[in-house]
């Protein structure tokens, strides 16, 4: 159906991921087709098999025509995204896609690298969601009805930061260039184990080996503001995975999906926390 709006929800496989997919498909006035990845094919075809079984999903799907496709992507490969952007457009040609909400399984990155491999999890959550959103942007419709959503945690904001040069460095940031500089500066200083005379400190926890996570989690929030700001009038929004709200029915997906099919206006460049603008 070529009035589907499509929808690609990364890590939608497993964890919140799934949530936001399940609740896009439930909450949406309008008829999706929402792809499901996964790190490998099995993966994401397993979990579409697996949310088709939902009652509230079928419901949906059945009453709005709508359709869950499952389709792998490894977000840290080059060669598995530029697999996705040509399976993309074999599929769908010049059809807009119209929402992307990047929700990493933090925990699988965390499974996959040692706690102090500050490049491979800095790679991992920030260079590969950038990348990745890199290379399907020109698919979008650059307007109001497009929207993306960076999903990542409570904490991950500028303020978690003790020096006040780098929290103003990472609330301000305008343009790609100047973030990946901010955080391959991160990496290398993490490597020459410069992070105290770099500004980086240890932050509020004092824990280094939680750290690689936390500044790739705001890299990955900052990567929403500054693409907010070069592709106006498009909705692109950071929010935390309500992780702290799982107990509720959404299950923690519920401000993504908010920021992906709800009534926003026009708010953009902004970081959400239970359904409300908080401060980034």
């Amino acid at each position: 159906m070529a009035n589907r709006r499509i929808a690609i929800v990364t890590d939608g496989y497993r964890g919140v991921g799934s949530q936001i997919v399940r609740y896009l498909l439930v909450r949406s006035k309008e008829p999706l087709l929402v792809y499901v990845t996964g790190p490998t094919a099995k993966a994401a075809d397993e979990a579409v098999m697996t949310l088709k079984q939902i009652p509230d999903v079928e419901a949906a799907t059945w009453s709005r025509k709508s359709e869950i496709r499952g389709i792998e992507l490894d977000y840290s490969s080059r060669d598995s995204i530029r697999t996705f952007r040509s399976n993309y457009i074999s599929a769908h040609g010049q059809q807009s896609l119209s929402i992307l909400v990047n929700a990493p399984v933090f925990r699988e990155v965390m499974l996959k690298h040692k706690p102090d491999d500050a490049r491979g999890i800095v790679d991992s959550i920030y260079f590969g969601m950038r990348r990745f959103t890199a290379t399907i942007l020109h698919t979008f419709k650059q307007n109001g009805s497009s929207r993306i959503v960076n999903v990542t945690t409570p904490q991950a904001r500028p303020k978690w930061f003790q020096n006040v040069e780098l929290r103003s460095q990472f609330s301000n940031v305008s343009n790609l260039k100047t973030l990946d500089d901010l955080m391959n500066k991160y990496v290398e200083d993490y490597s020459n184990k410069n992070l105290v005379s770099g500004g980086w400190g240890e932050g509020p926890q004092k824990t280094l080996s939680s750290q690689p996570f936390m500044v790739a989690k705001i890299g990955l929030a900052a990567h929403a503001m500054a693409l907010s700001k070069m592709h106006h009038p498009m909705l692109i929004n950071a929010c935390s995975n309500d992780i702290h709200a799982c107990h509720l029915n959404d299950f923690g997906s519920r401000t993504a999906v908010h920021l992906a099919v709800g009534k926003i206006g026009d708010a953009s460049g902004q970081f959400w926390e239970d359904n409300y603008r908080t401060e980034w």
